[in-house]
């Protein structure tokens, strides 16, 4: 019944591979820096395995993958393989505490899982797994599982190895000779159908997170395939490992050494060696240790990046025992190096745009400068005492960033960045600290009870809003893609005003506008707003008059004036009689004659029209007087006998005259200043004649004075 059993697992073992993972959320630029060419070579590199003596372990199992969650720092382990067990239990590897702990999640995938494949989602900040049944993902915050059910799932494969792209924020799959890539933002799979000429059973395999490529290491053949190109490319390193194959997530991608790293395997023989390959020099390289895991195949490996070591779970040895144990690997310990750094996360999420500092209380030993490097970028140097605490400013490390390969989700937007301290003391001595910051931006969200009103035409209609975004910088109004209006945005004046872009020419319908709210980083919401466009309110009449004149007159004028802002027409009549008819527009002065009556009142009626046919008539009236003909008096009995009294007897005359001759005279509505002088020195005139005009000027002037 034994060799049955150990016939059935080698049978097993066969069929199934497993996959390594990318851990780290963020590529690392290359840097400058004080390293040998290959630290591998360097007698200060003292890379080394220790076994960890930890609490409350899962039981000793193989073909379970690890995957370090960068977010909430911890690792971990879900479901795995002996020959009487397949697990679908959850644990947590927090490596502060040497403790793993079972989570006993609300919601679990519904088969038990070996062979299955994980990696770790930044953008979703979830595990992302695909296994027997379907693609799930795995919140620590939350503890659940969910099930996804994306788009274009592909069915499950035992031979299926899986890598995170943080590159292009992918996950990437390889399936037989396809790749499938899976994007968790739309949850949707995308068959590539590309042929791996690296293709094999249970490969070794990580993500080269420097130069962007998915590694692939099969019966010592390795392989390279960029995403962006589509394309696998068979590399051709002088030398390889023995090993032919991992079944399990046996490789790692280390971002300090650039290098990833492999361990154990394969079926036949379990090795216990340890090798790094180097894609810039395309070699491959053992790593000498001098403590180590026991031989075995199937194990599970993730990279912690918080504390830079290399994880590893179970496996199997000589085929039938299964394993229990958990060991970490330093790559890439200096032993010349006294510098420390303490307090240093290894994740940030950073608000971009905020002033917000974040301060790293530092201890060194012969430490005297630091460099800090964004992207590959040297931001500044700095000078500094042992012992003291370094403030970074993120607001001004960051103020020249800008977005390049964002990524949007839950009205955010975000793009990882690498920012990079590195210390060096007297001695030359250096060390390297990657801090993987996660920069986001918020989106302008837009809360508005409707976006479908009714408008008035000609009132004033304030829309306010509540926009969430931390630095809104403008509001655009758009119709048509043609930009109407514009205005600049603050906390306290987020409102507009339809009067600002719509007038009366618009016609009585529903409109269609775009509003886009836009912050400093140029992210913008878009927002449908339905104007329909009514007309309810009358014109308002704001001068209506009609003069009064005497008959063989001219200028009588009848005046008018309306505010509306879809004013269209007018009828004038009198005594209803149509006068005049016309268009008229809001707030136009509209004069129309209203000479050449004869005696009589007259009734004057306007009747005002918008586009609407809102209508408003109003009423006013003119009198015109009968024609009086002006009366020439002729003074002939007074005489003037000596020059002392003449002055007295024009004054005389001049007043008589004048009185019963303006009583007849019609005086004009707005006479000239002049106009009394000029009529009395023309009366004057037809009275006394020519010798009496000087006589009546020189009274005129004295009284005048």
């Amino acid at each position: 019944m034994k060799i049955q059993v150990n016939l059935v697992i080698l049978s097993i073992l066969l069929l199934i591979s497993f996959s390594p993972q990318m851990t780290v959320v963020s590529g690392v630029q290359d840097h400058e820096r004080d390293f040998n060419n290959n630290l591998l070579e360097s007698e200060e590199f003292k890379p080394d395995w220790q076994k960890l003596n930890v609490s409350n372990s899962p039981s000793a199992r193989d073909l379970t993958p690890l995957v370090y969650d960068s977010i909430n720092k911890k690792t971990i382990l879900f479901g795995g393989f002996t020959s009487s067990v397949v697990y679908k239990d959850t644990w947590v590897f927090d490596h502060e505490t040497m403790n793993w702990t079972e989570m006993y999640p609300t919601n679990s995938p519904l088969f038990s899982q070996h062979g299955h494949r994980m990696v770790f989602d930044p953008m979703t900040e979830q595990i992302i797994m695909h296994g027997h049944d379907g693609t799930w993902a795995y919140s620590y915050k939350n503890n659940t599982w969910v099930d996804l059910n994306p788009v274009n799932e592909p069915n499950f494969s035992y031979f299926e190895a899986m890598v995170y792209d943080n590159i292009n924020n992918v996950v990437l799959m390889t399936q037989g000779q396809n790749i499938y890539a899976y994007h968790s933002i739309n949850n949707t799979w995308v068959n590539k159908a590309t042929n791996n000429p690296c293709y094999g059973n249970g490969p070794f395999y990580s993500f080269d997170q420097k130069y962007g490529k998915f590694i692939y290491y099969q019966t010592q053949k390795t392989c390279a395939y960029d995403y962006p190109s589509n394309t696998w490319t068979q590399l051709s390193p002088s030398s390889s490992p023995p090993q032919v194959n991992g079944y399990g997530s046996s490789m790692i991608y280390d971002p300090i050494l650039e290098q990833s790293i492999l361990f154990g395997g394969d079926l036949t023989i379990n090795y216990d060696t340890t090798w790094s390959f180097d894609y810039n020099t395309t070699s491959w390289t053992q790593i000498l240790t001098d403590n180590a895991p026991s031989s075995r195949v199937a194990v599970g490996m993730t990279y912690d990046s918080d504390n830079e070591v290399v994880i590893l779970f179970g496996g199997r040895s000589g085929g039938v025992a299964h394993l229990g144990d958990t060991w970490q690997f330093t790559p890439h310990e200096y032993a010349g190096s006294k510098i420390r750094v303490n307090n240093l996360p290894n994740n940030y999420e950073y608000n971009f745009g905020s002033t917000n500092n974040i301060v790293f209380n530092i201890t060194t030993e012969n430490a005297t400068t630091y460099d800090i490097f964004l992207n590959d970028e040297l931001i500044n140097s700095y000078n500094y005492s042992d012992n003291d605490t370094i403030s970074l400013d993120l607001h001004d490390i960051y103020s020249e960033f800008s977005y390049t390969n964002f990524t949007t989700l839950n009205n955010t937007i975000f793009q990882y960045s690498n920012l990079t301290l590195v210390f060096r003391n007297a001695q030359n001595d250096s060390l390297t600290n990657y801090i993987n910051v996660k920069v986001i931006d918020n989106i302008p969200q837009i809360y508005h009870d409707t976006f479908d009103i009714d408008h008035e035409v000609g009132t004033s209609q304030i829309l306010n809003f509540n926009v969430s975004d931390d630095n809104l910088d403008s509001l655009k109004v758009y119709q048509n893609d043609e930009q109407l209006y514009s205005k600049e945005l603050n906390s306290s004046s987020l409102n507009l005003d339809l009067n600002d872009f719509m007038d009366g020419s618009y016609n009585l319908t529903q409109y269609n506008f775009t509003l886009s709210f836009i912050d400093t980083n140029a992210n913008n919401a878009n927002q449908s707003l339905l104007v329909n466009l009514l007309d309810t309110t009358k014109p308002v009449l704001s001068l209506f008059t009609a003069d009064d004149y005497m008959e063989t007159e001219t200028n009588g004028l009848i005046r008018f004036k309306a505010i509306d802002p879809t004013l269209s027409n007018y009828t004038l009549m009198i005594n209803n009689v149509t006068l005049s008819t016309g268009s008229v527009s809001s707030n136009e002065l509209i004069e129309i004659s209203n000479a050449n009556y004869s005696e009589g009142e007259y009734n004057v009626t306007l009747l005002l029209l918008d586009r609407a046919d809102n209508s408003l008539s109003f009423t006013t009236s003119f009198t015109v007087d009968a024609y009086v003909a002006p009366t020439n008096t002729t003074n002939t009995t007074e005489t003037t006998e000596t020059t002392e009294t003449s002055t007295q007897t024009s004054t005389e005359v001049s007043t008589e005259v004048s009185t019963q001759t303006i009583s007849n005279t019609i005086i004009p509505e707005e006479p000239s200043s002049d106009f009394g002088s000029n009529l009395l020195i023309i009366i004057a005139g037809i009275v006394v004649g020519l010798t009496g005009i000087e006589l009546f000027r020189r009274q005129i002037d004295k009284n005048s004075k």
